[in-house]
């Protein structure tokens, strides 16, 4: 057996040591324990909404990816929902300087999300191009 040189090592091998000497062995068989779900049956979904609600329980709606699209249209969507695009009224709130936090496009309204997604001329145009 290999000698223990350093204090950290040799204080670990000593906490091991502590917990073997507290270890009673029994004859039966292992099993797996999943407490999450009633039926304590391990699921992706039960584990998926157990981890939504811990890093999302600030979020009404949790995150619902969708696989047949690329990975920059969800993310993309996730930070449309948190109102987190750089839009102009975004910035401005963020303290930087902008000459004019209108909608360039149409120059109706300040830009904001809701603002070029939905409200602006200009998107609904393209929203009423795209569903027919």
């Amino acid at each position: 057996m290999e000698q223990v040189s350093s204090s950290k090592d040799k204080h670990t091998c000593l906490e091991v040591a502590v917990h073997l000497q507290n270890f009673t062995p029994f004859d039966k068989h292992d099993s797996w324990n999943y407490t999450l779900d009633p039926s304590n049956k391990f699921s992706v979904s039960s584990m998926r909404h157990h981890i939504e609600s811990i890093m999302l329980s600030s979020v009404l709606n949790p995150v619902r990816w969708n696989k047949c699209l690329p990975l920059k249209i969800n993310i993309h969507a996730w930070r449309l929902l948190l109102d987190r695009l750089p839009t102009r009224h975004n910035l401005d709130v963020r303290g930087i300087d902008l000459d004019s936090t209108r909608c360039p496009v149409c120059d109706d309204n300040i830009e904001t999300a809701h603002h070029l997604f939905v409200e602006c001329k200009v998107a609904a145009d393209i929203w009423k191009m795209v569903s027919t």
